[in-house]
């Protein structure tokens, strides 16, 4: 049983339970707000792959949603659309200002230039701030009287993936020619092959990423959700030996001691690169890399509070005394590679 005092990294868990049944009561979204979510996001889908003006291919859901890891009053989805009219990074990129911005206009007042009337469902929808990435908008759904909203980027991309007729070798080294500012927007292309890797694991290897989500979510830590996915996958495998009946605790508490131990940890576990080829890519110091993308570190930069929190946590969870702010623990070695 986890010690009462966790209830201030992780709010709403109760006295004596278990972290499984705090999974289940609290982390994980219920089934009928999850349906109603996917049907949301499902129409928002179908809406921008008929977007008039530009040749969409295909719109992914991706991100939380769509690899099945959202959590409950956090929901996010990147919905990735894959456009024709670009053929190289360079295209795309010089034109993703006019793309967003259509992209704006089509969400907010389609009726004055694409269609004959706004449809009802899109009032549901606000937009966001807009970098030269992506659009943010959020789903505001109503669900036990409280309004939840979805929070989604909508990011346009090519299929690199698809040009190169499934050869990531050959995706790689094409991104490898390219300087940094352009390497960067390769990211959202291998969307489908973070799927691929993230939705089909075990429920209980999704519940381990669940329970990190929410405590980087509820501690306020500058964590990307991707980076959590991957950190929780490496544990449950490299660490629980794939098993689906590891104790939750077990598998949170290593993951504290990695984190309160950040400065250390470097995980480049790919089953479709050769880590060793690739290295001189990776940061010299901490990375946690993308297993489907060498050019990813999915790490934070501002480890500090990460390492904190961690480090209180991990004192509360195995009832040891709680560190003073300021003191550090020993550094055990958390190099993983």
């Amino acid at each position: 049983m986890a010690s009462s005092n966790i209830s201030r990294y992780l709010p709403g868990h109760t006295d004596g339970e278990s972290l499984e049944k705090f999974i289940d009561r609290v982390v994980r979204p219920p089934d009928e707000f999850r349906k109603r979510m996917n049907n949301a996001v499902d129409k928002l889908v179908q809406y921008l792959h008929v977007m008039p003006g530009y040749s969409v291919s295909e719109v992914v859901k991706s991100g939380s949603l769509g690899k099945g890891t959202a959590v409950q009053d956090s929901a996010d989805a990147d919905m990735v659309m894959f456009i024709n009219d670009y053929k190289t990074m360079e295209e795309l990129k010089n034109a993703k200002p006019t793309i967003l911005n259509d992209i704006k206009r089509y969400l907010t007042n389609p009726k004055n230039k694409y269609l004959g009337s706004k449809p009802d469902w899109l009032n549901s929808i606000t937009v966001g701030k807009m970098t030269g990435f992506h659009i943010n908008v959020k789903i505001h759904l109503t669900y036990n009287g409280k309004n939840l909203p979805v929070d989604i980027d909508i990011l346009p991309a090519i299929d690199v993936i698809r040009k190169h007729e499934d050869n990531l070798d050959a995706v790689y080294a094409e991104i490898e020619t390219k300087p940094d500012d352009i390497q960067a927007h390769y990211s959202v292309c291998f969307c489908k092959k973070q799927i691929s890797l993230i939705r089909p694991q075990p429920a209980k290897a999704k519940d381990l990423i669940l329970l990190l989500k929410y405590w980087k979510m509820k501690n306020d830590l500058d964590m990307r959700s991707y980076c959590c996915e991957i950190l929780g996958l490496h544990i449950f495998k490299e660490h629980m030996n794939s098993k689906t009946n590891f104790k939750m605790r077990e598998g949170f508490i290593k993951a504290l001691e990695m984190l309160q131990d950040y400065q250390t940890i470097q995980i480049a576990k790919s089953s479709l690169y050769d880590s060793r080829a690739w290295r001189r890519h990776f940061p010299s110091t901490y990375y946690i890399m993308d297993p489907v993308n060498p050019f990813s570190d999915t790490s934070s930069l501002n480890i500090q509070p990460i390492r904190k929190c961690a480090q209180m946590t991990l004192a509360r969870l195995t009832d040891e005394t709680v560190p003073e702010d300021g003191e550090e623990t020993s550094a055990a070695s958390c190099v993983l590679m």
